[in-house]
């Protein structure tokens, strides 16, 4: 039997905050890597030259931003396996169960008049 769930999704799940903050550490470490070098007039040349790091920069703050943390992607999750044939399912149950609870009680409530009544 497939589980309905992956257990790689759990632990995906469960890294989602790990991998964003590597995302924003790749976002930031270009940024203080360019304050740290931008002491002279020759490195602040060489990083206007570079606009494949201001890419990178503003990729990695992006998918940081973009990246669910735990509690949502679980929201997200259950929200998607919920619809309205699956409420039926519930509601069927339920109703079985209500019926089934409804009639052991009445039995009970029977024997319990019976015995009094002897």
């Amino acid at each position: 039997m497939e589980p309905i769930i992956s257990p790689w999704l759990i632990y995906v799940l469960d890294k989602l905050e790990h991998i964003q903050a590597i995302f924003i550490l790749l976002a930031l470490i270009p940024i203080f890597l360019k304050l740290i070098t931008c002491m002279t007039q020759e490195s602040a040349e060489v990083w206007t030259k570079r606009k494949g790091l201001y890419v990178i920069v503003f990729i990695s703050f992006i998918i940081a931003l973009a990246i669910p943390n735990r509690n949502t992607a679980i929201k997200m999750l259950v929200v998607n396996e919920i619809t309205p044939q699956r409420i039926e399912q519930v509601k069927d149950v339920a109703g079985n169960f209500r019926d089934a609870i409804k009639g052991d009680i009445i039995e009970i409530i029977e024997s319990v008049t019976e015995k009094e009544e002897q």
